[in-house]
């Protein structure tokens, strides 16, 4: 806020695109404001989870190296492109695209184009992203969601007179959306899109748009693009932004701190029980039967089956969902006799991890560290 208000005093209205002055805006067109919001979010939330899908499908791929992956996503990025050109003229599919947005904001781009450059400009980051590229996220989500808004006017013309102010809100309104749908940051959203119209008249269309956005992006998952990165790189994010205080901590997800990879024992034969106390330090394993958790064997009742040729006592323990918060389970610790609750799924009842004495005490430390 500092920022913005001291660019404004001393170098003035210089905003990153030059747009007509925004004279009247018609209130009904407010109306219009959460579709567009609505629209802009489901495009950022389909950024992100289609750039962290292709991402984590593509590490797991051995055979292609580190340094061609990049290569593969930039030829690909480079022939979406091209089509894009061949087809409408317009280059913003490759690089920023702030001069084709530019355009579409003073009106200069056909209605069907501006839908013709979202999926090509969606298909084309998730790709650069997805194959290892250095980005980025910002520039191309606010071109999206500016061509959003502008296609949806278009598609609007044909029942509603729109002004050109009110284009240039929807405008605003799918860069807000879609942009704020992946950072997850409304105050910083609202500033962006300020710094690059400097149109004040924008700010109550833009609030709206974030209180739609932020309900959509919550219902999509609970962590944005960037905190995503981290999980799907193998960073604890407990470890990255620990809780301040007791009631931070006993409202900590179970999902936060549990073994989501638990070593788990599905056949019960004496030589599968020896293979499992020989290659892992464990004292308790998880035991299950076509994915459902029915309990757990201790390390004792593994070694008196195998010393007796007999198949092992499977304890029951404690269950809950990886929703619930630490405050919740801590009775569940205190029944169960193994310091072992085992998180399974609400729907299916599959195993989904398990949560021990072990991953409680690792998580205080790492918060301490």
């Amino acid at each position: 806020m500092t920022g913005a208000f001291m660019f404004y005093a001393v170098i003035g209205k210089n905003p990153t695109f030059v747009l007509p002055n925004i004279n009247y805006l018609a209130w009904q067109n407010n109306l219009i404001v959460p579709f567009v919001a609505f629209t802009g979010s489901l495009a950022g939330i389909a950024y992100q989870k289609g750039t962290l899908a292709l991402r984590g499908r593509i590490k797991q791929v051995r055979a292609i190296p580190a340094w061609l992956r990049p290569c593969i996503g930039g030829l690909i990025t480079w022939i979406i492109g091209v089509s894009v050109f061949v087809t409408t003229g317009m280059i913003g599919v490759s690089g920023l695209g702030y001069e084709d947005l530019s355009s579409t904001l003073l009106g200069r781009t056909v209605r069907w184009v501006a839908g013709i450059l979202v999926v090509a400009k969606l298909l084309a980051t998730i790709v650069s992203y997805g194959f290892g590229g250095c980005g980025g996220t910002f520039s191309p989500l606010l071109f999206i969601g500016g061509m959003i808004g502008y296609f949806i006017a278009g598609l609007l013309y044909l029942w509603t007179p729109l002004n050109h102010s009110d284009i240039i809100l929807l405008c605003a309104i799918g860069m807000s959306a879609c942009l704020g749908a992946v950072v997850r940051a409304p105050l910083t959203t609202i500033f962006i899109v300020f710094e690059i119209t400097h149109e004040f008249s924008l700010l109550p269309g833009l609030m709206i748009s974030l209180i739609i956005t932020t309900a959509i992006s919550k219902m999509a998952g609970n962590n944005n693009f960037y905190d995503s990165l981290l999980i799907q790189d193998g960073n604890d994010l407990i470890k990255i932004r620990p809780p301040q205080d007791i009631r931070g901590w006993k409202e900590l997800p179970v999902s936060a701190i549990a073994n989501r990879k638990p070593v788990v024992l599905s056949d019960l034969s004496i030589d599968n029980l020896k293979k499992a106390v020989e290659k892992y330090p464990y004292n308790n394993f998880p035991v299950v039967k076509h994915g459902k958790p029915i309990g757990v064997i201790s390390r004792e009742n593994i070694m008196l089956a195998i010393a007796q040729n007999t198949t092992p006592i499977v304890q029951e323990v404690q269950k809950c969902f990886a929703f619930q918060n630490i405050m919740e389970i801590d009775d569940l610790f205190i029944m169960s006799e193994r310091y072992m609750i085992l998180i399974t799924d609400p729907q299916s009842g599959d195993l989904q991890g398990i949560l021990t004495i072990h991953d409680l005490l690792r998580a205080q430390a790492s918060i301490y560290d």
